[in-house]
């Protein structure tokens, strides 16, 4: 059943099934229906939300890539969700649908609304009469309504159209639902791309200017173990009258399967991430504008990886995680058993040799599924008989060039990994997660002689957690991140920026970054970032 209600320039339609409405939205968006259009969400947002209404409920998708300490989408409902939205961790979702409080002919009443599928909901009226009058009042509401982008300005804001038109600056990829719920396609897929990252380069990149739909063209290298197996053109498609965002992809050279797992995942799913220089997103095929805190991040700790780390060591190749097997050619297989031998450059040996040599103490690598961190280091007591437990996560760069550009995306999965294994926040879940720890775990005990550095090691993870269990209660807690993307030089040089296109890529990371430090002064710990300095 179908039922049309109009009132001067607005038509109100009723269908019995979603299907029906959804035909006719797509022969509206289609131009098959001559001279409709839709009712713009800005619009029902302004007839039926406003910053002083409680919002009841709330239906909230995520604009970030799926972490395991984050909800991909969330509901709410209590007696206003404005004051119960955090200010930090829901910035990166978006407004999906919800139920707002608003007053009617001078009595209080609800209504649904959905901007983004041009709907609203009124409930269950009492007789036809009824239904045909909350009808009229809504088509009423619209006129004269101020035009509003999103009803909860925390929220990402959704971006009716995309005017400012340049090359993305990250593309990363975000997988959705659970994995026994997709294809054998998208499982072969998602497994060709384990230990890839995607980095845009602004010399690949092609803007094209045309007319609606307009297109941009950027080429996308994908990023294996530091060199690059395989390079795609990404082209992007926005429609005025859609408001959607489409993507096209084609190979251009290298590992052939890399590029098709791309396509599978980038065009037939819609599972990318963009981000460009304005601090527009795009997610899920359509383009967002995060409200990001600008308040800077301060806990920086700036590195020289090239500098030659002690008499024996080489500088660090930051792209390069863990240490691999000699010898290997095209994939290169990790050894960990290297870290910290003589020639190895990873950011596994600087860690060590940073934590292993240069602080007295126990340093142990729990690199693997489940792991507390990649490293843990317990140091010596302090003249109070305090310990400090640094947790170490580690994450490599997919550039190593100098003026590489800031990446959210790059701090991104190791932050969501810091976030998580917060849950071995206390000395007593550690010991007891080391407790069942392989023997072969790698265990150093560190010191000096003399002056000069020594290194005793030991295997096992028991050792360390009888180690920790002796310290008693007395020990402090440090979270850090060892991600070196970041070059002080490009940093300060955005961060005296005038323009907000640039400037809003450090709100972007510094939001991040705050978030996780609030994490982690939940738990007490204290946090830091290692970075390159230059």
């Amino acid at each position: 059943m179908l039922l049309l209600a109009k009132y001067k320039s607005y038509i109100a339609v009723y269908a019995s099934h979603g299907s029906d409405w959804n035909r006719i939205l797509t022969a509206i968006e289609n131009n098959e229906l001559k001279g409709l259009t839709p009712i713009a969400p800005e619009l029902l947002n302004g007839a039926f939300t406003d910053p002083n209404w409680p919002m009841l409920a709330v239906w909230m998708k995520g604009i970030h890539p799926p972490v395991e300490q984050k909800a991909n989408s969330k509901q709410l409902t209590g007696l206003n969700i404005r004051s119960a939205l955090d200010p930090f961790g829901d910035q990166t979702y978006a407004f999906s649908s919800g139920r707002s409080k608003l007053n009617k002919d001078g009595e209080d009443a609800t209504l649904g609304l959905s901007p983004s599928k041009h709907k609203i909901w009124l409930g269950h009226p009492s007789c036809f009469d009824d239904f045909c009058s909350d009808t009229l009042w809504c088509l009423k509401a619209l006129e004269g309504a101020k035009r509003r982008d999103s009803p909860i300005a925390e929220l990402a804001r959704p971006l009716s159209k995309v005017t400012s038109i340049g090359t993305p600056t990250e593309v990363a990829l975000h997988l959705e639902g659970e994995m026994s719920q997709w294809n054998d396609e998208i499982k072969d897929a998602v497994s060709a791309l384990d230990r890839v990252n995607l980095n845009v380069d602004s010399p690949h990149g092609v803007v094209i200017n045309s007319a609606s739909p307009r297109k941009d063209k950027v080429q996308v290298s994908a990023i294996r173990d530091g060199c690059v197996a395989s390079t795609v053109c990404l082209e992007l498609s926005y429609s005025d009258a859609t408001g959607r965002v489409n993507a096209s992809l084609k190979p251009v050279s290298g590992d052939s399967k890399i590029s098709d797992s791309l396509r599978i995942l980038i065009e037939n799913e819609d599972w990318a991430i963009i981000r460009y220089d304005d601090g527009h997103v795009v997610a899920n095929g359509r383009a967002y504008m995060p409200s990001y805190n600008l308040k800077p991040f301060t806990s920086w700790n700036w590195v020289d990886f090239g500098k030659t780390l002690g008499s024996t060591q080489t500088g660090t190749d930051i792209t390069r995680e863990k240490p691999t097997q000699k010898g290997e050619k095209g994939n290169l297989v990790t050894d960990l058993s290297r870290t910290g031998e003589l020639g190895d450059d990873s950011l596994f040996s600087w860690v060590h040799f940073h934590w292993g040599w240069e602080r007295a103490g126990h340093l142990l690598c729990d690199d693997g599924a489940g792991e507390i961190a990649d490293f843990v280091h317990l140091a010596d007591e302090d003249p109070d008989g305090v310990s400090l437990l640094t947790l170490i996560h580690i994450k490599s760069s997919s550039s190593s060039s100098p003026g590489r550009k800031i990446s959210v995306t790059q701090y991104e999965e190791v932050a969501g990994q810091a976030v998580k294994n917060l849950k071995h926040a206390s000395p007593k879940s550690i010991i007891d997660k080391l407790k069942t720890l392989s023997s072969g775990a790698l265990h150093w005990v560190s010191g000096t002689i003399n002056g000069a550095p020594t290194l005793s090691a030991r295997k096992g993870g028991k050792a360390f957690a009888d180690e920790l269990k002796r310290r008693g209660d007395k020990v402090r807690l440090r979270v850090v991140i060892v991600q070196p993307r970041l070059e002080k030089k490009e940093y300060q040089a955005t961060l005296q920026q005038s323009s907000a296109s640039i400037t809003n890529r450090v709100h972007q990371l510094g939001t991040l970054l705050l978030e996780t430090e609030a994490a982690c002064r939940s738990v007490g710990a204290e946090f830091l970032v290692f970075t390159s300095e230059k």
